[in-house]
């Protein structure tokens, strides 16, 4: 699956509007603790007091949930280039008639 880095990075590089739908499908609590540390750049530490939860269910709700965006944006990313060949496959056919 890669490192959180790699998994941030992917995450992070999306369009606001697709970020927005992918955070939307998590939990409140998973969509805050991503939110506040990888967007507003709270640390693990500051974020579970915050929210008032476990520095480690913290890391896990943060990772869990860079994981999953990026499992979502390889989802996305593959629908988008099977429907690209089915479309150019449907001209190609077009064309060769």
């Amino acid at each position: 699956m890669g490192s959180l880095d790699a998994n941030l990075d992917v995450a992070l590089s999306l369009s606001a509007r697709v970020l927005r739908e992918n955070l939307l499908k998590q939990d409140v609590l998973a969509r805050f603790v991503f939110v506040l540390r990888a967007i507003e750049g709270y640390s693990r530490r500051d974020t579970s007091l915050l929210l008032n939860i476990d520095d480690r269910l913290c890391e896990w709700l943060y990772v869990r949930t860079a994981k999953t965006l990026n499992k979502n944006v390889e989802s996305f990313e593959t629908a988008n280039f099977i429907s690209f060949l089915d479309e150019n496959s449907y001209e190609t056919a077009l064309a060769g008639d």
